[in-house]
């Protein structure tokens, strides 16, 4: 033990040229402070993205069971009385899935808008969040309310947030340039900075109230950081945004028929050993925020009557490339949007590409499973009555 303390001493030595006591509790604190950075963006991103632990506990169809065990899972976290990491995160997300729920419930059956009136207010607790997952969400329930400004309202504010065109695949190497340039904010600190940080930092990693308390005495720099460690991450990693089978009555037209796509069984692993589905076989639907944005935006601008708009948002979704914003390399319901948006503008050329979209989701996914084939049936009535007009003009 004496050599690697030897060791260490050394190596801190030899990186600091002109060692001084001061420089190893310097390191010590940036030290800290690095390690809870890299730990929570790395369980972060994968319990939002990855893993699929929020929505195990869900059934096919939206049902009062389904909520309770929600709650209870709620009531866990809110009532944990030693400090944890992550825990207001969790509860929103967990607040967003009971909230939806329930407005699911209602609207298949309105016997249970009691039920709604209580636990769906929930969902409007995701505006204290700055997780694009959850925020996205409770857009989708504006929208089925059509409360198309707050819609336009949250959308807009997460594009604000400038959410990268990230594939999966390259996300890590956005993590291992956020770390470099941490590092390089730490060096700037001076050491009474650092340690003030520190403690920041960690309040803020187990949800501890004196992370504001802190806030007064850190330099700009500092708080920037503390920021970035609370929203950002000096990342901002997209979290997929997604909806259960057991929400199709809380989602718009366009996903509830890719909803109706998903496959009625799931299959299992090892044998059915365990209990609980593979994670990458949920039922549900995952789409990248910014798609989702531009999504509801179209939906919105398109109720309003404000074509301009409508048009512009459609310019941007179709200047979208599938390989990049994909999710899970599913392509195809990134091409059902395009057909779905483009066939409602009601313009010729929008109309050829739409077609063109159809016949791209087909190739991909050529089973009459695909969604798709519900607004193929729409395109070939718009075709011929247009032929009809045509032939009455003729």
């Amino acid at each position: 033990m004496d050599i690697l303390q030897l060791k260490s001493f050394e190596i801190v030595r030899l990186k600091s040229r002109g060692f001084q006591p001061e420089l190893l509790i310097s390191l010590i604190e940036r030290s800290v402070i690095y390690n809870f950075w890299s730990a929570k963006i790395v369980r972060l991103f994968h319990d939002f993205t990855t893993f699929e632990f929020f929505w195990l506990h869900y059934d096919r169809q939206p049902s009062l069971k389904s909520i309770d065990k929600y709650e209870d899972i709620l009531c866990e976290i809110e009532s944990y009385e030693c400090v944890t990491t992550f825990k207001k995160d969790y509860s929103m997300m967990i607040k967003s899935i009971i909230g939806l729920l329930s407005y699911s419930l209602y609207r298949r059956n309105s016997a249970y808008k009691e039920t709604f009136e209580t636990k769906g207010m929930l969902l409007i607790e995701g505006t204290k969040t700055s997780r694009p997952c959850i925020l996205l969400r409770l857009a989708t329930f504006y929208l089925m309310e059509q409360q198309f400004n707050c819609v336009l309202k949250i959308c807009v504010d997460v594009i604000r947030k400038e959410i990268k065109i990230t594939p999966p695949k390259q996300i890590w190497n956005q993590i291992y340039k956020s770390n470099g340039k941490l590092c390089i904010l730490l060096l700037q600190l001076e050491l009474g900075q650092q340690r003030l940080l520190k403690e920041a930092i960690l309040a803020a990693s187990y949800s501890l109230p004196l992370a504001s308390i802190y806030r007064q005495f850190l330099s700009s720099d500092a708080n920037y950081i503390l920021d970035e460690f609370e929203n950002g991450m000096l990342v901002n990693p997209y979290f997929k945004v997604t909806y259960m089978t057991a929400e199709l009555w809380a989602v718009p037209d366009v996903l509830q028929l890719e909803l109706l796509s998903v496959p009625n069984r799931l299959k299992k692993f090892n044998a059915d050993k365990f209990p609980c589905p593979k994670y990458d076989q949920v039922p549900c639907l995952r789409i990248h925020p910014l798609l989702n944005c531009y999504l509801l935006m179209y939906l919105s601008y398109d109720a309003l009557g404000k074509k301009t708009q409508r048009n512009d948002v459609l310019n941007k979704i179709n200047s979208l490339r599938a390989d990049e914003i994909a999710v899970e390399n599913n392509q195809v319901l990134f091409y059902n949007i395009l057909v779905y948006c483009n066939s409602k503008t009601g313009y010729e050329c929008d109309k050829k590409r739409a077609a063109k979209y159809v016949v791209r989701s087909l190739k991909k996914f050529p089973s009459r499973c695909n969604a798709v084939f519900g607004y193929l049936k729409d395109i070939v009535q718009q075709s011929m009555t247009l032929i009809r007009t045509w032939k009455a003009n003729a």
